[in-house]
């Protein structure tokens, strides 16, 4: 209470001086524990109570219904204070304070029990001082009445064998925890050497201080600092690039550059005429946009050579940053060229006719709208750099200067058919038939393109006309699911990739492995490799990584799941007809009944009753007709019994 709110510093609080110095020696204290480091500048308000429909709650006197950022307890949710005894400590009620506290004590517990604390934190040192005496001799020799003192230090050799092995860590101390490293095979092994007797040792096996993780994350901690000084954000990536530069070791990190967003969006402004106004570079939440290009300079000569492409965008790799985001492209940061002396090149921009084909032909992706403009960006800078003269191979009436960003993604872009069938299976259309329309549209030809999209807008409801105004929107994709509606070459598209499975399933590799040094050391392993499999013949897996086992691979997965489906609708339909014949059955016991004693009301009233019940089954079974229809095997039909 002292403390007052502790949230973060928003409104000023205006204080007596007698209050003042009232506050000035309670933070005596905290700040002592602090030992020098800075405080953190919190909200100052009083602690009051208040009165809301005739319940009373405590709270900041800043809080109010518009300003949340502020301490607020209910006696419902007392989060683990005892309501009635702060009211009474904000009131300064002192009788009730102290019977509150003698019952605490008289519990076991309160302010007024003394303190048994041994090995204290840094903040219960400052509040529960103590001085140690060393003497020279001992006066009197007897057996101790207190317990054995408790283990306060580690062995200097334990402690040294576990930095060590720390240090031997390398790129996995970043983020160690004590739990990681309790658990690493590494620390295992060590452990069983040392301890050899033991079945299954553990960490604290080699001594008692080492149970406490806290004692372990300090070592981490220490050796983290030695390890990384600048530590792993933006400060530790640029002190990684240049130790990187001096050392002149293989180069990793290419390309590190901070801009200001204000910047970006005048040069967006200058080279866009368009209508587009809103650009790649919408983004205002952070103060600056940092751009971290890491490839081995091997990978340049892979990537030149490349003929077939796929990208995607990751956003679990390292929290807050987006991972190969084409946004801008810088041509003084133009990697390829640095490492190899030549440009990326592109079918569509680079072939002399529609036959010949040089330079990128194909590239899968995912529907991420700034990754594709991105890229579209990229294309037609490259573009504005060749003859203005020179004409598009696909409409020769107009210029490769003249194409938009997103004509150049028509003639190059394929939108990956895994993501799209997963959008429509979420979709929530109301009618099956709906889903088909919209899996008709990835294809090579469409029988009647306007009529299926006229189709979808009309029976889709919100959902269908949503989810077409987004591929409509996005200005590539509907060109990305259909070859006839883009500008690539019929052979190419049909050799090419249909999903980015390949690009996925790196993603999952790096996202076990997490940022620049980990990454570094994964590139550097799938590099390596790469160059046996081309040198010796040995693969990176038993199976051969080629789109026929993908697809084969994918299809026994689809039976599988259709499998399941079918199953569980027949079993839902065979459920149903059950249901429905044992209500039918009894009425119709009911029925002859009634015409054995037609004068009877208790038998009149029996067969109503079922006839209700036999209607109602027959509702559903007709119900569940209509809407499972195309979703069962077949085999297992709805039977309507008259």
């Amino acid at each position: 209470m002292d403390n007052s709110c502790r949230y973060n510093l928003q409104e000023a609080t205006e204080y007596s001086e007698q209050e003042l110095a009232i506050k000035d020696h309670i933070q005596l204290t905290p700040t002592k524990a602090k030992q020098g480091q800075k405080m953190k500048k919190t909200c100052q308000g009083r602690i009051i109570i208040r009165q809301r429909q005739e319940q009373s709650y405590i709270c900041c006197e800043h809080y109010r219904s518009f300003l949340r950022k502020h301490f607020v307890l209910y006696p419902a949710r007392g989060g683990g204070y005892n309501f009635d005894y702060l009211c009474m400590l904000i009131v300064t009620d002192e009788p009730v304070i102290s019977k509150i506290e003698l019952g605490a004590h008289q519990q076991g517990y309160g302010l007024l029990m003394s303190c048994t604390t041994i090995q204290n934190i840094s903040s219960v040192k400052v509040n529960c001082d103590f001085k140690a005496f060393i003497r020279e001799r001992t006066s009197n020799i007897n057996p101790h009445t207190h317990p054995i003192p408790l283990l306060t230090t580690t062995p200097v050799q334990i402690k040294a064998e576990i930095k060590a092995l720390m240090h031997s860590l390398e790129h996995e101390l970043a983020d160690m925890t004590p739990q990681r490293f309790c658990r690493h095979p590494a620390v295992i092994n060590w452990v069983k050497e040392l301890c050899p007797a033991v079945e299954e040792p553990m960490v604290v096996h080699l001594h008692p201080l080492l149970a406490n993780l806290n004692h372990i994350a300090s070592y981490i901690h220490t050796e983290v600092k030695a390890a990384l000084p600048h530590g792993t954000g933006w400060d530790g990536v640029t002190h990684m690039k240049r130790i990187q530069d001096e050392e002149e070791v293989t180069p990793y990190i290419q390309v590190i550059k901070q801009m200001s967003w204000h910047s970006l969006r005048h040069e967006w402004d200058e080279i866009n005429k368009s209508d587009d106004k809103e650009g790649p570079l919408s983004r205002s939440d952070d103060d600056c946009f940092r751009l971290i290009v890491c490839m081995l300079p091997e990978r340049s000569q892979d990537f030149l050579e490349a003929k077939w492409v796929q990208c995607d965008i990751s956003f679990k790799r390292v929290p807050g940053w987006n991972e190969f985001e084409l946004v801008s492209v810088d041509q003084e940061t133009n990697q390829v060229r640095q490492d190899m002396g030549k440009d990326i090149q592109y079918r569509h921009l680079h072939s002399p006719s529609l036959e010949e084909h040089q330079g990128i032909m194909h590239w899968a992706a995912d529907q991420h709208r700034g990754q594709a403009k991105g890229l579209g960006l990229h294309l037609q800078d490259i573009a504005r750099e060749m003859d203005k003269e020179q004409m598009d191979l696909h409409e020769p009436g107009r210029s490769l200067y003249s194409l938009g960003v997103y004509e150049h993604l028509h003639r190059i872009l394929r939108i990956c058919e895994a993501h799209i069938t997963r959008g429509i299976a979420s979709c929530a259309v109301p009618d099956y038939r709906v889903k088909e329309k919209m899996h008709s549209l990835l294809c090579v030809r469409h029988p009647d393109w306007d009529r299926a999209i006229a189709y979808i807008e009309q029976e889709g409801g919100a959902s269908g006309r949503a989810w077409l105004n987004n591929k409509r929107d996005s200005k590539f994709t509907l060109q990305g699911m259909c070859w006839e509606k883009s500008f690539t070459p019929l052979s190419i598209w049909q050799a090419g990739d249909t999903m980015t499975n390949a690009v996925e399933m790196s993603h999952i590799d790096i996202y076990r492995e997490g940022g620049i040094s980990r990454a570094r050391h994964y590139d550097k392993m799938r590099l390596h490799i790469h160059c046996v499999a081309q040198k010796v013949g040995v693969k990176a897996s038993y199976r051969p990584t080629t789109v026929v086992v993908s697809v084969a691979r994918k299809y026994k997965r689809t039976v599988i799941h259709h499998m399941w489906k079918f199953n569980s609708t027949d079993k839902s339909i065979g459920d149903q007809n059950e249901r429905l014949h044992k209500s039918w059955e009894r009425y119709q016991s009911a029925l002859h009944r009634l015409s054995v004693k037609p004068t009877d009301l208790n038998t009149i009233e029996l067969a109503e009753k079922h006839k209700k019940a036999y209607e109602k089954h027959k509702q559903k079974s007709l119900d569940m007709r209509q809407r499972l229809h195309g979703q069962s095997s077949g085999r297992v039909r709805i039977v309507i019994l008259e």
